[in-house]
């Protein structure tokens, strides 16, 4: 494993705003350095809120050829470098708590073939075209607090091992579930469903299962439900699924923990 030998703190001043008032803001970089003096992680924080505040990544980044992850939560972000795809070794980008909507943020995402994990919680998706297929390295995709309905295009994702999509308007059966074979962790709370969907039996490495906060009335399937061997939590809190059904699956699945709190 890389030894990481120190961190630095930059405080910079980007141009950032058309207003002939402000027309730089405070941003603060930390910067994590490999043994070599290469920066392999870059953590952006907004220094100042408010409505000039950061709309894009600098292409400063791309002086960090060996960038591994960027973090830049928590910003107001409505776009991403057209060259992004160009660190190479890109595997971590969180980008949380922005306002990125546009296709065309997306398709740069979408180039950079080298994500492990890409999280875009809280911004305002509500189609993820196009496919992310292309993200054949991808192990962790987390997209809660958009308004998502229903996302075919996650379904050639083979290799993920942990999905959030909490938080969305997803109301079908979800059959875009169905390769994602490796998965370990799903949470599907707070969306729409009435039914479990039904290529949950064949996610056979799931460990943690999260369908709470949906209308839910049917396990669907619910003998197939053996077959998750593995699964560790199954959290059915404020859903209608009768305390019969339950019952069963608890007997199916005697070392599972079933969550089923109160709303």
């Amino acid at each position: 494993m890389r030894t990481l030998l120190y961190l630095s703190i930059l405080l910079l001043f980007l141009k950032c705003s058309d207003s002939p008032d402000i027309k730089y803001e405070p941003f603060v970089y930390f910067k994590l350095y490999d043994k070599r003096n290469n920066v392999i992680k870059l953590k952006i924080f907004l220094g100042k809120s408010g409505r000039d505040s950061m709309r894009t990544l600098s292409n400063e980044i791309f002086a960090y050829p060996g960038l591994e992850s960027i973090e830049a939560q928590n910003n107001h972000l409505n776009d991403v470098p057209g060259g992004i795809f160009e660190l190479k070794r890109l595997k971590i980008l969180i980008l949380d708590s922005n306002s990125i909507n546009s296709r065309n943020s997306l398709e740069k995402v979408y180039s950079i073939h080298s994500l492990e994990e890409l999280s875009l919680n809280y911004n305002y998706l509500d189609s993820l075209w196009p496919s992310l297929s292309n993200l054949s390295n991808l192990h962790k995709l987390s997209l809660s607090g958009n308004r998502l309905h229903f996302e075919a295009s996650i379904s050639g994702l083979i290799s993920l091992e942990e999905l959030n999509l909490s938080h969305n308007h997803i109301v079908s059966d979800y059959s875009g579930l169905c390769n994602m074979k490796k998965l370990k962790r799903l949470n599907l709370s707070y969306n729409f469903f009435y039914q479990t969907p039904q290529c949950i039996p064949g996610l056979t490495m799931l460990e943690y299962l999260d369908i709470s906060h949906n209308p839910i009335t049917d396990i669907s399937g619910l003998s197939a439900f053996s077959a998750l061997d593995k699964l560790n939590t199954i959290d059915v809190s404020a859903t209608k699924i009768s305390k019969e059904q339950l019952d069963s699956l608890q007997l199916m699945l005697p070392k599972t923990k079933i969550i089923n709190n109160a709303e």
